[in-house]
């Protein structure tokens, strides 16, 4: 079975063209096989969950959407007549997304993408996770805050894992080596592997410890029923005086 295989692109051009029960299998060892349905990347704004209309609702300015997948909220903020660029690494969902109607599409790697400025850093669909892990935080961090205009901020979502366990298993979760919320995941799609790959999910209160570190203050904008939050995140540093 191959490992290097674009799972997100081919089934989001999938679902594009026509396949509308495309969906991804996600594999991990901490958990049961679990599913993304393609219908989830195409949503318009109508079908968003709270928490992600909460944050386009507070995006200003020019908008780098971050791991921009189908290309849905970069669609609605067009819509909106909001300034935004779409970022993504796979070149077939960057195609899907041309095809859209996504004005302005960069594909790259996050994290080696430079040289440009945004008023808002649009991370959602757990967008955190990009850090890959609690070491990965100061590098993730420290990028975000290159890609920053004076007086930016950063729209990020995650999840705290914990939210609906019981005692028993919340104890076992925090007395482990590792942080809870360190998953390591491989995607599937049509019987092809993606490469494995680590991400992230973190509690605020773990959070603010790196971002105070990297002079990031946060707030709490909005939580859902399942731990994921969403929140502001915003330097003074770079706030012009």
């Amino acid at each position: 079975m191959m490992e290097d295989y674009d799972v997100f692109g081919s089934a989001i051009s999938d679902y594009y063209h026509g396949e509308k029960t495309a969906r991804i299998t996600v594999h991990s060892e901490d958990f049961e096989d679990t599913f993304i349905l393609c219908s989830q990347l195409f949503r318009t704004v109508g079908k968003l969950p709270d928490l992600e209309k909460e944050a386009l609702v507070h995006c200003k300015g020019k908008v780098l959407d971050i791991g921009a997948g189908a290309g849905s909220h970069a669609l609605i903020l067009q819509e909106m007549g909001m300034e935004v660029a779409a970022l993504e690494i796979s070149q077939e969902a960057t195609e899907t997304m041309a095809k859209r109607g996504v004005k302005r599409i960069i594909n790259a790697d996050l994290f080696y993408f430079k040289n440009e400025k945004f008023d808002t850093l649009l991370l959602l669909m757990n967008g955190i996770g990009l850090a890959g892990n609690l070491a990965g935080l100061d590098k993730f961090l420290s990028h975000l805050k290159e890609l920053m205009n004076p007086g930016g901020i950063i729209l990020a979502e995650s999840s705290d894992l914990l939210f609906s366990a019981d005692e028993e298993e919340a104890e076992a979760a925090l007395n482990a080596e590792e942080y809870y919320g360190e998953v390591r995941y491989q995607l599937e799609y049509k019987e092809k592997l993606g490469k494995a790959f680590n991400w992230l999910y973190i509690d605020f209160e773990s959070l603010k410890p790196y971002l105070e570190k990297h002079g990031f203050q946060a707030e709490v904008l909005f939580h859902d029923f399942e731990g994921g939050y969403l929140m502001k995140i915003w330097n003074d540093n770079l706030i012009m005086r």
